[in-house]
This record gives structure tokens, sequence and C-alpha cells, in this order.
């Protein structure tokens, strides 16, 4: 989205607070939307098969084709699953999510991923909602405007700061070129 700024480090670490404590699953997600470059669509349309065996989170998280923006339309062919490593920060919040949601029976390999409250995948709409309220909770409302696309222009800034290579950024974010 072009008019969504990226979150700062600083409002990284206090949106990562935020979410801590407010849920597992809502740490999980934030955590992995900030730390994988990934869309927050493609992030809640992943499943539990996708990034874990059970309770234990894989080092790497591969999303199929069809999950992803562009993947199922005419130009299907030009998209390709894409895998990523999973950071440790991202794997902990996952791990803990994991359990509770074993605890609680719904962990199921096809399941998606990250649960609504009526046990379907959580819409992009609820995601936008939470985030908001993270956004409020952190502190930093009204500094900027955020979206869930902030978390991947945020990981997009910090691969380019470490890197200093665009062209590692643009194959990390999956964009192509024609």
């Amino acid at each position: 989205m072009p008019g969504a700024d990226p979150f700062s480090e600083e409002q990284v670490g206090l949106l990562l607070a935020a979410a801590a404590r407010r849920s597992r699953r809502e740490n999980a997600w934030i955590t992995l939307l900030i730390h994988s470059g990934f869309r927050a669509q493609e992030i809640l349309r992943c499943r539990v098969l996708d990034v874990a065996d059970g309770i234990r989170v894989r080092p790497y998280l591969r999303i199929d084709r069809r999950r992803m923006k562009g993947g199922r339309g005419p130009r299907r062919r030009s998209v390709t699953a894409r895998t990523v490593p999973v950071s440790n920060d991202a794997s902990d919040a996952l791990c803990d999510y994991l359990q509770e949601r074993a605890a609680q029976g719904t962990l199921h390999p096809d399941a998606p991923l990250f649960l609504s409250r009526n046990r379907g995948p959580l819409s992009i709409w609820r995601a936008n909602v939470i985030l908001k309220e993270l956004i409020a909770d952190a502190g930093f409302a009204g500094e900027g405007r955020f979206s869930t696309h902030s978390g991947r222009k945020a990981w997009a800034h910090k691969l380019y700061a470490v890197s200093g290579d665009i062209l590692l950024v643009r194959d990390g974010v999956f964009h192509v070129t024609k």
C-alpha cells in the first residue's frame, strides 16, 4: 500500500510488547508479519502444516502458490511457492500459540494457522482491526498511517539497511520483474 508507513524499530518493539500482553494468537501473528516479509493475507491463508509438525515449529515457512497474491488468477504460472526462514522470535511466538491450540484441541494439520472466534480463518478485516487496537495499546496511534502492510515494509527496510542490496530486497518481498 503506497499510503502505509513502515514501523520503526521502536514501534516494532512497542507493538510486539502490546501483542504479547493481549494473546498468544495476536503475538504469533504480528511477530510473523514483522519477521517474514509476507503479505498479511498470505500469512492469514496459511495452514498449521505450512509452519509446523504438530507443535514443533519448522525452521522455515513455506507458502504454496495458491495461497499467494496472484497465485490463482490468469498469471498464476508466474507465481511460485515461497519459502522463508522463521526467525527465533517468530518461532518462539508460534510455538507458544500452537501449544495453546493443542490444549484447546484445535490443532489439526489442515486447519487455518490463525483462527477466528468462530474457528474459521482470521479475516484480513479482523486482522486490520486487531492491528489498530495493538497500535493504540502500544501508544503510537496518530504518529503515521499504518496498516498490515507496514509490517512488510518494516521488514524490507530492515533487510535493505542490513544488506544494502536492493535486488535482495526485491527478491525477499517477491516482487518479480517481467
